[in-house]
């Protein structure tokens, strides 16, 4: 209620208070000191040591005073308040100022020894507050030079990484900004910075500044970029990486490269977090498990090669390398093992396991040399051959020595140019055994990589003297062959004359004719004997050549004027046996008589077109004239005529197609192959 009254016996009532009974108090009347707030300050009361009358006028006096009071008190504690309150923020903005004045001790040391760039900017970059020290070591360029022109630290930008960087940077007000890029400094060197910043705020809260630290990070990022390649090399290793994890129960793996998956054939989900014996299958006890298993129990590595097997059973050779690898404390934390698949290498092991015992049981001798014309392999055969008996007597040793010195000079001057052009020379010289006596061998030379050689001999002093036997018996048959066509051709020519001389005394013109055309036909068969008697090969007769020699002596025979019968010639080389050449020889006389005696009648000028073509392994004989010609209906089957019987004949003996044309003048086309020759005998 704001006051407090007691008009008597007060001390009664109050029997604790003892200022009340020292002073001896009777009555007593209090009203509370309120501030501006209603708040009560303190009390101003009257104390009578009787009884206290007229008690509302003391009260309202009373009030008044207390009013006043009040006021009056509350100016004096709000003046105390802001004399301790001002003391109090002076002794606060003291101690603020020492921690600040520490703080930026501590700031400078720190933003002065530490690698890092610390620096601050106003918000639009256009100036720069502070850079610490570190700024001239990155950067190369002064910190006085970046005061001046903040836009420095952007033009250092690498141009490749500017435009991201300038666009990143309004990000550093939200605290956001953490940029990787590349500087360029002064002397030209790149350097990797990793540049973060964050917003300073003013008491209203509000961003005024950006601060933030910049490091160069080229090391980090030459680490970085080892990793990487390192990765990608363990990516594409064509070896099968394995990583196990040492420090865990069974050795799991923990990581295999794609070259592991592509080997194996199982993916890095199936494997990880197993032990790989699984690859040995059911086959553990091969003596490459046992070296690797005592490695393993050792901390040591090894390299074994093991049968393993892929994820869909097959077998692969695995040529396995382990190492193990050790933690900054020396402790064992890891193996990585590297897999090769050696199965091509095994198998080509086991072949060349297989050449070498097929070498060694090869009759003929076979030895490699190297670079240096030295001998590094011989088998037995070329030992035996050369009259050796140790290979150590050849090995090591030039081949020169198993050579004359004219046979040297001829491999000098004759074989090694062409074994140098093509690569291989296959021959035959004259060697030397052991003992001085010589040979005669048939020699191969093959160069191999590296300027190595391979030489494969073999004696062939017996199929010399074969083939010298062969030679002599050769020529005495050729001799009595040539012998046979001349004796042959004269005989003809002896029965041409017989009957050139009967002919003399036969009045009857048609039995003259015979005789005359049988002459012909006699010469045409001698001429092929004469060719033959005259060829180097007696097995074919130059058939071009031979129907040039024909179509002249007919011409002379039939006393033709070479201006009235015109000869046109169109003959290719072309070559037949004498079972293809004489019966073809027979059809030319045949036709070229036919054309003398029938086809230009009364001395009626005309031209003789005579064609030899060779197409396709078959022979295209033409003989055409422009003359009278023969009937439209022409039937050479059907005809009458004794000679073109014989040209019927003559051609299916041969197996030719005939064909007869006989729109201006006469055609004769023959298309036949070459007959395969007759035993006779």
């Amino acid at each position: 209620q704001g006051r407090c009254f007691c008009f008597s016996k007060v001390r009664e009532q109050f029997p604790q208070d003892i200022g009340l009974q020292e002073l001896e108090v009777d009555s007593y009347l209090g009203i509370a000191l309120l501030n501006s707030n209603q708040e009560p300050i303190g009390a101003l009361c009257i104390l009578h040591d009787d009884t206290i009358v007229n008690q509302p006028w003391f009260e309202k006096i009373l009030r008044i005073f207390a009013s006043r009071a009040a006021a009056e008190l509350e100016r004096m504690q709000a003046a105390q308040a802001l004399q301790n309150l001002n003391q109090e923020l002076e002794a606060r903005v003291k101690k603020r100022t020492a921690e600040l004045v520490q703080n930026q001790e501590y700031l400078r040391q720190l933003t002065e020894n530490i690698d890092s760039v610390f620096w601050m900017t106003n918000l639009d970059k256009s100036q720069m507050i502070y850079v610490s020290p570190a700024y001239e070591k990155i950067w190369g360029f002064s910190i006085q030079e970046l005061y001046r022109s903040p836009q420095q630290w952007i033009e250092a930008i690498h141009p490749d990484d500017r435009e991201m960087v300038v666009a990143a940077l309004p990000q550093q007000i939200g605290g956001e900004y953490n940029e990787e890029y590349r500087i360029i400094r002064p002397d030209g060197k790149i350097c990797w910075i990793q540049d973060r910043a964050f917003p300073i705020r003013d008491e209203l809260g509000e961003v005024y500044r950006i601060a933030g630290f910049a490091e160069d990070i080229s090391k980090q990022k030459e680490i970085e970029e080892t990793l990487k390649l390192q990765g990608r090399a363990i990516a594409a290793s064509s070896n099968g990486i394995v990583i196990v994890d040492a420090r865990l129960p069974d050795l799991p793996t923990i990581f295999v490269n794609p070259a592991f998956e592509k080997i194996t054939g199982y993916t890095a989900a199936e494997v990880i977090g197993h032990n790989c014996r699984f690859l040995q299958g059911e086959d553990c006890e091969q003596p490459g498990v046992f070296k690797l298993r005592t490695a393993l129990k050792e901390g040591s590595g090894c390299t074994v090669s093991l049968r393993n097997y892929r994820k869909d059973g097959t077998l692969f050779w695995n040529e396995l390398s382990v190492s193990p690898i050790y933690d900054e404390q020396g402790n064992l934390s890891h193996y990585i093992g590297i897999q090769t698949d050696i199965t091509d290498r095994i198998k080509a092991e086991r072949n060349l396991k297989q050449q070498s015992v097929a070498m060694e049981a090869a009759i003929d001798g076979i030895a490699i040399l190297d670079a240096q014309e030295q001998y590094i392999y011989v088998n037995h055969s070329h030992l035996l051959l050369f009259g050796y008996q140790d290979r150590q007597e050849l090995l090591g040793k030039s081949w020169r020595h198993l050579y004359e010195r004219d046979e040297l000079e001829r491999f000098e001057w004759e074989i090694w140019p062409i074994l140098l052009r093509d690569g291989h020379w296959q021959g035959e010289a004259i060697a030397k055994r052991q003992d001085g006596s010589t040979f005669a061998e048939e020699i191969s030379l093959t160069l191999i990589e590296g300027g190595g050689l391979v030489s494969v001999c073999r004696d062939i002093t017996q199929r010399k003297q074969a083939e010298e036997l062969l030679k002599s018996s050769l020529q005495e048959k050729e001799l009595l062959l040539k012998e046979i066509h001349h004796r042959v051709k004269n005989n003809l020519l002896v029965v041409s004359s017989l009957l050139h001389w009967q002919n003399e005394y036969i009045t009857d013109p048609a039995v003259s004719r015979i005789f005359q055309e049988s002459q012909y036909r006699i010469h045409s068969m001698a001429l092929i004997h004469e060719k033959l008697y005259n060829s180097k090969n007696l097995a074919e007769v130059n058939f071009s050549e031979y129907l040039e020699t024909l179509a002249q002596q007919l011409y002379y025979s039939f006393n033709i004027a070479t201006d009235r019968i015109q000869l046109n010639l169109e003959l290719e080389p072309v070559s037949l046996n004498i079972e293809t050449a004489t019966p073809c020889g027979l059809i030319v006389s045949e036709l070229i008589a036919n054309v003398f005696e029938h086809a230009f009648p009364d001395n009626r000028k005309g031209e003789l077109y005579l064609s030899l073509k060779n197409e396709q392994d078959r022979v295209i004989l033409t003989i055409q004239d422009n003359g009278v010609g023969l009937p439209s209906d022409f039937d050479i089957s059907q005809t009458e005529s004794m000679g073109l019987q014989l040209i019927d004949m003559l051609s299916q003996q041969i197996k030719a197609d005939l064909e007869v044309i006989t729109n201006n003048g006469t055609t004769f086309n023959l298309i036949f192959a070459e007959l395969k020759y007759r035993k006779r005998i």
